[in-house]
C-alpha cells in the first residue's frame, strides 16, 4: 500500500488535473469457497471471513430483482479522468457502501482534499451525512438522486409561487395556475442559493434565489438539471471500467482466494500494477490512455 501511495503521489505531481474529479463505487468480489457454516462440499474448506449481501436491481417496469452474493466488497475511489485508483478498502460483502465511503473520505490525504473539486457516485450514496462530509471538505457531490417521491410530485418552495420536483426542476406558477419552467442560472456562493430565471422569450428578467438549506439533496450546489451536472455525472462510469478491469484483466471473476487479508493483498497488488503501468507510460511521454494495456 505504501508503494502504491508513493506512485499515486507521483501521478499528482506529473498530472495537474489528476484527482480533480473523483468517482466512487463499491464492487462485489464473489467467493467461490464454501460459505462458512454451511454443509461442506468438495475440498471441505470454507472462507471464514467472507459473508452474504443482497443487491436490488430496479427495472423501469417497477419490478425489483434481488440477487444474493457471498464474498467481499472493494470500496473504491478513482480518478475519473485517467481511470486510476486513489483510495480503496476491502471488506466483507455486507459492509454498507455509504458507511465505508465516509471512512475513505475522512482519510483523504491533504493532496487529494486540496485537488478534488467534484466526487460523483450513483444513487446508493445519496444522503445528507455523506453530502455534508464532502461539502465540509469543499468537494462538490455529483450524486444521483434516488427519486423517492411519488411520480410527478411537486412541492412548494417556502411561501412563494415557485414549485419544484425531485429532479431539481423549478417552475413559476402564474396567476392562472399554469406552470412555467425556469432556467438554472448558477450558484450564488454569498447566500448558498441556486439562481433561477425565465427563458429570454418570456421577457421577464427576474431572478429567484432558492436556498439550498430547504432541500440540500434536491438543490445540489451544481443544479441537477444543468448540463454541467450531467456532464460530470457521466464521468462516474470511470470507476465501473476500473471494476471491469479487475474482473477481466486481473481475473478476479474466477479466483481461489480465501480470507480478508489475502483478498486485500490481491486487490492492492492489482492496483500496484495499474499505477506502475501508468507511470511507465508517463515517463515515456504518453499522457493518454494511461489505464489501457495497449502500449
Amino acid at each position: 500500500d505504501e508503494w502504491i501511495q508513493t506512485g499515486i503521489a507521483e501521478l499528482y505531481e506529473l498530472l495537474p488535473d489528476f484527482g480533480q474529479v473523483l468517482a466512487l463505487d463499491g464492487k462485489i468480489i464473489d467467493s467461490y469457497a464454501t460459505p462458512n457454516g454451511r454443509k461442506q462440499k468438495k475440498d471441505r474448506r470454507a472462507d471464514l471471513e467472507a459473508d452474504f449481501t443482497q443487491k436490488e436491481t430496479h427495472h423501469k417496469s417497477g419490478k425489483v430483482k434481488i440477487t444474493s452474493y457471498y464474498g467481499y466488497r472493494v470500496h473504491l475511489v478513482v480518478d475519473a479522468t485517467y481511470e486510476l485508483p486513489i483510495f480503496w478498502k476491502v471488506t466483507p460483502a455486507s459492509k454498507g457502501e455509504p458507511t465505508i465511503a465516509k471512512e475513505l473520505i475522512k482519510n483523504f490525504s491533504e493532496t487529494t482534499s486540496q485537488r478534488a473539486q467534484y466526487l460523483t457516485a450513483d444513487r446508493g450514496y445519496s444522503g445528507l451525512p455523506l453530502q455534508n462530509l464532502l461539502e465540509d471538505a469543499e468537494i462538490i457531490p455529483i450524486i444521483e438522486n434516488p427519486h423517492k417521491w411519488k411520480e410527478d410530485e411537486m412541492r412548494q418552495y417556502l411561501d412563494t409561487d415557485l414549485m419544484y420536483n425531485q429532479s431539481g426542476e423549478v417552475f413559476w406558477i402564474d396567476e392562472k395556475g399554469q406552470s412555467i419552467q425556469l432556467i438554472y442560472k448558477g450558484y450564488d456562493n454569498s447566500c448558498d442559493s441556486l439562481r433561477y430565471g425565465f427563458h429570454p422569450s418570456q421577457g421577464d428578467e427576474r431572478i429567484f434565489r432558492l436556498k439550498r438549506s430547504v432541500e440540500p439533496i434536491i438543490f445540489n450546489r451544481v443544479g441537477r438539471e444543468s448540463k454541467k451536472f450531467q456532464r460530470i455525472y457521466k464521468q462516474r462510469t470511470a470507476v465501473e471500467r476500473v471494476n471491469g478491469r479487475l474482473d477481466r484483466d486481473f481475473r478476479l471473476e474466477n479466483h481461489t482466494i480465501r480470507g480478508l487479508k489475502k483478498m486485500s493483498l490481491a486487490v492492492s497488488m492489482r492496483f500496484l500494477v495499474m499505477v506502475g503501468f501508468a507511470l511507465s507510460k508517463l515517463k515515456l511521454g504518453q499522457r493518454e490512455h494511461l489505464a489501457s494495456w495497449v502500449v
